[in-house]
């Protein structure tokens, strides 16, 4: 017989309740070193516009665009700070969850039975520094994949075990 009742919201468990992991604050440096690196890039790309422009306008508002620049680099690095403690991962029994930003909250729940495959990759930068990014690949079209970049070498390695033994149970 067929049945369809009713589940009390009140009685679910809540994602809140969930005891978060941190990613490694190695990768902040590499956040960090990423925006000196954009920034720096576009600086020198303002002061040569500026050594090889013939308009007069542009050299009258060039300190403008020197200053404007500087403060949306002085508030990404704040916000990189900021937004760094929000990504954190959680493995429970049936699932792994990845919670990421500061201004924009996001919060991915990917189930083992959805998963299709894993990978490890790691950047030059990340070798150095002995962090790892975890892909984590989901099945179907429509399907979320996860990447939780940032995590100790042996985390991931370690996450990557687990997540494989239980697709092989």
């Amino acid at each position: 017989m067929f049945k369809n009742e009713q589940i009390n919201l009140e009685e679910l468990p809540t994602v809140d309740t969930v005891t978060y992991t941190s990613i490694s604050k190695t990768y902040l440096k590499v956040l960090l070193a990423n925006r000196i690196i954009v920034f720096s890039i576009m600086l020198i790309a303002l002061f040569l516009m500026k050594a090889y422009a013939n308009n007069i306008n542009f050299e009258r508002s060039f300190s403008i665009f020197v200053i404007a620049l500087l403060v949306v680099f002085v508030l990404n690095i704040i916000l990189t700070i900021l937004s760094f403690s929000k990504r954190q991962y959680a493995l429970r029994t049936h699932d792994i969850i990845y919670t990421k930003g500061l201004l924009v909250n996001t919060v991915t729940t990917l189930p083992f039975i959805r998963i299709q495959h894993i990978e490890i990759s790691r950047s030059f930068l990340a070798r150095k520094l002995n962090l790892a990014t975890l892909n984590i690949y989901s099945a179907g079209s429509s399907g979320e994949n996860l990447s939780i970049k940032g995590l100790p070498l042996e985390a991931a390695n370690r996450l990557n075990d687990h997540i494989t033994s239980k697709l092989n149970e």
